[in-house]
């Protein structure tokens, strides 16, 4: 069975919104999300770690790099958050009006 796509923009941007404080990623699962090579993925990052955006890591145990966002970095998660929350609230009012209506209903049910 397949994974499901991580990464679904093949910029700087695309990934950084995805990324999670935290978690490191190797250039093999973003390469494989985005249906790119590993070459071209590779490429990004360390651009991206030149840059002081991410920051890149060895792993011994994988004999690897590892990259992950530096510290107070991700303006991107912060937006995806606050709209998660948000939605979330909106939600919430949704239900409260849909719990209404149906006592409403019931209420009228009762005197037909």
């Amino acid at each position: 069975m397949p994974r499901a796509r991580m990464f679904t923009e093949f910029s700087p941007e695309g990934i950084l919104t995805v990324m999670e404080p935290g978690r490191e990623y190797r250039t093999g699962l973003i390469a494989q999300s985005l249906r790119a090579s590993n070459v071209e993925v590779r490429l990004m990052l360390d651009q991206m770690v030149a840059d002081g955006r991410l920051s890149k890591r060895f792993d011994e145990r994988g004999k690897e790099f590892r990259f992950h966002l530096t510290p107070g970095q991700t303006p991107q998660v912060a937006q995806r958050r606050s709209l998660g929350d948000v939605l979330s609230r909106v939600m919430t009012g949704y239900e409260d009006e849909m719990r209404q209506r149906a006592s409403l209903c019931m209420v009228m049910r009762r005197y037909a």
